[in-house]
């Protein structure tokens, strides 16, 4: 479905810069620096911010193609990158 409409809920993760997107399907999410460009044709996800006065782009995080994805599904204890 084209311009769906589907209810993004994202709640941030334990680890700095790190949310998880609540739906059909629980994914991790990272904030897109650059909305509406794809770097590894990943998913995108848009939801509202907390104040719903803008829009918030997000890169779906696939644990099976990134080690630091698949580290923090595992229980990664430390993380060892930070936003910035």
């Amino acid at each position: 479905k084209k311009g769906g409409g589907n209810k993004v809920v994202i709640e941030p993760h334990r680890h700095e810069g790190v949310f998880v997107s609540k739906g059909k399907d629980d994914s991790l999410v990272t904030k897109n620096m650059v909305p509406g460009e794809s770097v590894y044709g990943e998913k995108r996800l848009v939801a509202e911010s907390e104040d719903k006065e803008e829009k918030i782009e997000y890169r779906v995080w696939n644990p099976f193609r990134s080690k630091l994805g698949a580290g923090i599904v595992g229980g990664i204890g430390a993380m060892p990158i930070k936003p910035g």
